[in-house]
């Protein structure tokens, strides 16, 4: 099931592909899903920060 990732990881996520790394990086990097990465990033690009806030609807 889906947990959210704590705000300070999202944090190092986008400042992570503010600094031109990808989607696949980060993910390594941080020990997360491709996807979620991804998702994050683009709804961050769409919402600004309030994209960063978790939607616990869909959480386990």
């Amino acid at each position: 099931m889906a947990q959210a990732k704590e705000a300070s990881l999202r944090l190092k996520i986008i400042a992570g592909r503010g600094e031109g790394a990808s989607y696949a990086a980060l993910a390594r990097d941080y020990k997360v899903n491709y996807h979620t990465v991804r998702t994050l990033c683009l709804r961050y690009e769409a919402q600004g920060e309030s994209a960063l806030r978790p939607n616990y609807s869909k959480c386990g």
